[in-house]
């Protein structure tokens, strides 16, 4: 993405969101909820800061070097592209990785380490809405070990990954042929955190960071007037996550909302169960987008200033 979509994209988003805020505190009901719906962003930015720790964790040990503050805008800059397809957060993220170190190979395995890992806490957590129903659990069950599968066949089989490549080659979206091809070597190199203390580090980081999610979510459903089991309340949200994340649809668009509107109708005793999917939606994963878009504006600003210092260098010389 060109720095001038970038920054178009910024102000578009915030005057989506300012509309949203406008709508939102001109009725009596949304200005009394204002300090509540501040916590779903509060819970959303420390889960931000426990996965990115994980993730400065996992580069340390692949032995990749990178600023961490630095690191820091750069992790959250890559939410600005959640509802895009192709993972093109992750190729954000890797392109301005390379700044500080060219092995991307390494940002990869971390990529695939830290998404397998979140997927694995998320379905756990969402799981305890299915703990009643066997063929849930199978179903499940069976989803993690095609996926497993996939990766290994990825990493193991160059064949194998033609084959995944073969349609984005056909479509001609290269830069997806080309992220396949990162991705095997990315999982070639997993071995080295294959340990019991890199799984531990990963898993128990991934539970605490996503169950103060959960937690935001709950005290929200509870404050707006839902009247449903806490286990209900914790885990509708990452159960409607994981839906939208087997949808393959970017950022879960549709099918996140409708499991989670699905789990509040299917557990409540009344509530306003379609503004309660839209609110916690634009606190979390938009509000994400949103962080996402002011640190691509954050870094556009500090290239823009290495530009002017660099040329005015050039001229002193001259």
């Amino acid at each position: 993405m060109s720095r001038r979509n970038a920054f178009f994209l910024l102000v578009l988003f915030a005057a989506y969101v300012a509309f949203l805020c406008y709508v939102e505190l001109s009725r009596p009901s949304g200005r009394e909820r204002l300090p509540v719906s501040l916590v779903l962003p509060a819970a959303t930015a420390c889960c931000w800061l426990v996965r990115y720790c994980r993730w400065a964790y996992l580069l340390k040990v692949l032995g990749f070097h990178q600023p961490f503050w630095k690191g820091l805008v750069i992790y959250i800059l890559g939410f600005a592209y959640t509802a895009t397809p192709g993972k093109a957060g992750e190729l954000v993220r890797v392109a301005y990785l390379r700044r500080f170190d060219r092995r991307t190979s390494k940002v990869y395995s971390a990529f695939i380490a830290e998404r397998f890992c979140d997927f694995v806490v998320m379905t756990a957590l969402g799981g305890v809405l299915f703990l009643g129903s066997p063929l849930a659990l199978l179903a499940v069950g069976a989803f993690f070990v095609i996926l497993s599968s996939a990766l290994a066949l990825t990493g193991m089989s160059r064949r194998f990954s033609r084959l995944l490549a073969a349609p984005f080659r056909l479509l001609g979206l290269n830069s997806l042929v080309r992220f396949v091809f990162r991705v095997r070597s990315g999982i070639r190199s997993l071995v080295r955190l294959l340990t019991v203390r890199t799984l531990a580090v990963m898993l128990l980081s991934g539970l605490f960071g996503w169950t103060i999610y959960s937690l935001g979510v709950v005290y929200y459903l509870h404050f707006i007037g839902f009247e449903l089991p806490f286990y209900a309340a914790f885990s509708a949200y990452p159960a409607a996550m994981v839906s939208g994340a087997v949808s393959m649809i970017p950022g879960g668009l549709g099918g996140t909302e409708a499991v989670f509107c699905l789990v509040l109708e299917s557990f409540s005793k009344g509530g306003p169960v379609i503004e309660a999917a839209f609110m916690v939606r634009c606190l979390t994963m938009w509000f994400s987008v949103a962080a996402g878009l002011l640190c691509q504006g954050i870094v556009f600003v500090q290239d823009l200033r290495a530009g002017h210092a660099a040329a005015s260098l050039n001229a002193e010389k001259k």
